[in-house]
């Protein structure tokens, strides 16, 4: 008995020590800013080329700090977060913006771009950016946190699904594409939902 109630102690102090470092985790970035730009690339750029608006508020920001700070926050969340900034950081500014060009298909140049740094640990000094993401046009001419209308998405890490449309930088319209057993029928209409982007995982290239 003794040994038994042992082991239950060693397990629920394992399960607080987990919980207690993945608050860590999700809690260490803290972004300073370091400055604003209207126009930047890592590119050679043809400004009297043709380019669209591929992604509005592409990168990383301090609203998406925010969301690792919130209390309703999903872990899930949180988690996507977290792997969206280990992404796109930088050891330097030019890595930082390079970071969120390239992670917009087809992307080129900045506009209105802000850019932070933040430390981990004591010395390491990392920088990351935040804009929007201006390049050719095609197919994804609309393009928000790497999603344009008719990619596939998954939810909950999980459910095949599709974005019908884009709303605004927080939300867009995703529709679920499989079909579900219910007893002995089958459901393959389902209606679209109004999701975060960081809820879904993009899986269509």
């Amino acid at each position: 008995m003794k040994n038994k109630n042992q082991l239950g102690v060693l397990m629920i102090a394992i399960m607080v020590l987990a919980i207690s470092f993945t608050g860590c985790v999700t809690q260490k970035i803290k972004l300073h800013e370091a400055g604003k730009m209207t126009l930047a690339s890592t590119k050679n750029v043809n400004l009297k080329a043709n380019h669209a608006l591929l992604s509005k508020s592409a990168g990383f920001d301090e609203s998406q700090v925010k969301g690792l700070e919130g209390k309703k926050t999903k872990r899930k969340t949180k988690k996507n977060i977290v792997e969206n900034y280990e992404k796109l950081k930088g050891d330097n500014v030019e890595q930082a913006v390079n970071n969120v060009i390239e992670s917009v298909p087809g992307g080129v140049y900045i506009e209105n771009l802000e850019v932070y740094y933040t430390y981990e640990g004591l010395k390491d000094i990392f920088f990351i950016a935040s804009g929007d993401v201006y390049g050719k046009k095609g197919k994804d001419e609309r393009n928000i946190r790497g999603f344009y209308a008719g990619c596939k998405a998954l939810y909950k890490n999980k459910i095949d699904g599709k974005v019908i449309s884009l709303i605004d930088d927080q939300y867009c319209l995703w529709r679920e594409t499989g079909e579900r057993k219910f007893l002995f029928f089958k459901r393959g209409n389902h209606k679209p939902k109004k999701l975060l982007y960081d809820d879904l995982i993009k899986v269509d290239e």
